[in-house]
């Protein structure tokens, strides 16, 4: 254990379409707690309980990590006292608020006199016809012009205790891949809208401040209740993506996948989610991840179970799962028998893969009959073991998987379905014709 996602916030004035973490009125008032509680150090004592000197890796977690930093500035000399083995902070943020809220931050750090690492992610899904759809109205005309601004006024800065390296984020919901499969041409315009940006910045780039280009490459939203028409107008906006040369992170993990073939069985955790393996969550209490802040909290879940939440699958949010979840996945700081005890039964999902894949192969094969995925999987054992193989490791996802199946073994049906109509067999055909 040597990275952590810690718990920072709990409001958003954003309502993005495809958000995972339900929202409600309830949040404002956890979030107010939350501050208390990083003022008072109470986070950084569990950290230390759980981690004693061992953390490496700093996530700041929650809603949007950048309305807490002023908090964060204040508990850090504190926190790198008690970890002298910190060597990078990250965090996500919607990019909404004024640069000046991050050079602040970045300020703040740097005062420290700390060498530290600073991994930014931009979460923006393109030009206004997808990010404005998905958040809010104007927002990838606000994220351009806070990006445009913020890298410049940090190269002045000439930090030399931080390292800032910058990258984007792109979600995708069924809504966005129907435009675009229905329109090729808005494909140059999403790619035009990352790279003019990136091509303005270039200048303002050096040793210290980074941006990955090319990271815009978007991923689908998870959780979603995927259908198998779903997944065949996935499967076409693969070609339409591929037509114009272009890789989605799927084929990026598909090629992880084929180069490090030989680690498959010699180490499998290394093709899992880090999440209950080097990374847990923390906040009030031991968390599996970050996908799991908040189901400790009463009054959040009743609040959740009576609102009607149109972009999230409450179906899925039974309070089984939850129980299940709050029972043996959300563990005391000071309970060392109880930590141990959840690390042990972890080490199953991350250690051995034959349940895993039996359970997709059989899933896979009687969705097959059923005509909800596509019918060679009855008889195309190999591509049947690949697609199994790529789905628990480019996909994995313990804390997803425990929310919509009350087991982490056990995959969701619905991205098979979403990876079973073509979208699969399209990723495997364009890396071949790539290798010939």
């Amino acid at each position: 254990m040597e990275a952590v996602e810690l718990l920072t916030c709990a409001f958003c004035p954003l309502k993005c379409k495809y958000c995972y973490i339900p929202k409600s009125k309830k949040m404002k008032e956890l979030h107010k707690e939350i501050k208390v509680k990083l003022k008072q150090q109470t986070y950084l004592e569990n950290l230390e309980k759980i981690y004693g000197k061992n953390l490496k890796y700093l996530g700041l977690w929650g809603t949007e990590p950048s309305l807490t930093f002023n908090e964060i500035l204040q508990i850090f000399p504190e926190l790198i006292k008690k970890f002298p083995e910190l060597k990078e902070l990250s965090f996500s943020t919607s990019f909404l608020l004024p640069p000046k809220v991050y050079l602040n931050f970045f300020d703040g750090l740097e005062r420290l006199n700390y060498p530290l690492k600073v991994k930014i992610q931009i979460s923006c899904d393109g030009p206004s016809f997808i990010t404005d759809k998905n958040r809010m109205r104007n927002a990838a005309k606000f994220i351009r012009e806070h990006t445009l601004k913020l890298i410049p006024e940090v190269r002045k800065r000439n930090y030399r205790n931080l390292d800032l390296e910058f990258k984007w984020k792109a979600t995708f919901s069924v809504e966005n891949l129907k435009l675009l499969v229905e329109n090729p041409s808005l494909v140059d315009s999403y790619w035009e809208y990352f790279k003019s940006q990136e091509e303005e910045i270039r200048p303002y780039l050096n040793s210290k401040v980074k941006f990955i280009f090319g990271s815009c490459s978007p991923t689908l939203v998870v959780p979603g209740k995927y259908t198998s028409e779903d997944g065949k107008i996935f499967a076409e906006f693969l070609k339409v993506w591929h037509s114009k040369g272009k890789l989605t992170s799927y084929s990026y993990r598909l090629r992880r996948l084929f180069k490090y073939w030989p680690e498959i069985t010699r180490n499998p955790h290394a093709f899992t989610c880090s999440g209950g393996d080097s990374n847990f969550g923390v906040g009030d209490n031991l968390f599996l991840c970050h996908r799991t802040f908040y189901f400790d909290k009463d009054e959040y879940l009743e609040s959740i179970f009576e609102t009607d939440i149109e972009n999230w699958d409450v179906s899925a949010f039974e309070r089984g799962a939850i129980n299940l979840i709050r029972d043996k996945f959300i563990v005391d700081p000071n309970d060392k028998k109880e930590i141990i005890r959840m690390k042990y039964v972890l080490r199953n999902y991350h250690d051995f893969w034959r349940f895993k894949l039996g359970y997709t192969n059989a899933m896979l094969i009687e969705l097959a009959r059923a005509n909800q995925v596509d019918r060679i999987y009855l008889r195309a054992e190999n591509l049947r073991n690949l697609f199994a193989l790529f789905l628990n490791s480019s996909l994995s996802c313990p804390a997803e998987n425990l929310i919509n199946t009350g087991s982490f073994h056990l995959q969701l049906v619905s991205l098979m379905r979403m990876f079973g109509n073509g979208a699969f067999q399209e990723l495997v055909r364009y890396e071949l014709s790539r290798r010939e």
